[in-house]
């Protein structure tokens, strides 16, 4: 990458990079799969948030992890970030700060170290396939409301770290449970780096 990463920069992962593509693309051809991240209308399927010194925080199946990777990893993300580019980046990592220190005094974390949200996940994935029949509005209006703040899908963790960090990403009407990867890519909170 050429530009510097702050803390807060949104690292949105291609459909075409994630895993659930290549086994997919692996069943059905290449030539097909090409065609999903138009269909389903999700340019992005996963999302994580840069923390500062090359250190990613991210929700997976197994968990919130911070983790740092290669480059040759890293050049695969799009970079979103705030458009307050003083301040977020500023409260971001105050607010990781403070969730480190939480977890190395054994009290509780806010993000770190907590569960993956499968419930949302199928939820969300329901939703994300109505929209191919133009109803995902409606499934995501009339789903059960559960809300899990103690776990995180992927854009779920983005959404909910910026939201206690007192920066609404204006995601519309959606509450941090229903954010996927291309809705932040969407936020007029965010513009694209690279």
């Amino acid at each position: 990458m050429n530009i510097k990463l702050k803390p807060g920069d949104v690292l949105l992962l291609p459909t075409k990079y994630t895993e659930i593509y290549t086994l997919i693309a692996g069943t059905i051809g290449a030539t097909v799969t090409q065609f999903l991240p138009k269909l389903l209308g999700e340019p992005y399927l996963h999302a994580e948030l840069y923390i500062g010194k090359g250190y990613t925080m991210a929700a997976w199946t197994n968990g919130v992890h911070v983790h740092r990777y290669p480059l040759s990893t890293q050049m695969k993300f799009d970079v979103f970030r705030h458009r307050d580019e003083d301040k977020a980046p500023k409260a971001i990592e105050r607010l990781m700060l403070e969730d480190f220190k939480a977890y190395l005094e054994h009290r509780p974390t806010r993000f770190l170290n907590k569960p993956y949200d499968f419930q949302s996940l199928f939820l969300n994935t329901i939703a994300e396939l109505a929209q191919v029949l133009k109803h995902e509005k409606t499934v995501e209006e009339n789903t059960m409301r559960i809300d899990t703040p103690d776990a995180f899908m992927c854009s779920e963790l983005v959404a909910r770290v910026y939201k206690e960090a007192g920066y609404d990403l204006k995601t519309g009407d959606k509450s941090p449970e229903w954010v996927s990867p291309s809705d932040l890519a969407l936020s007029p909170m965010l513009y694209k780096v690279i």
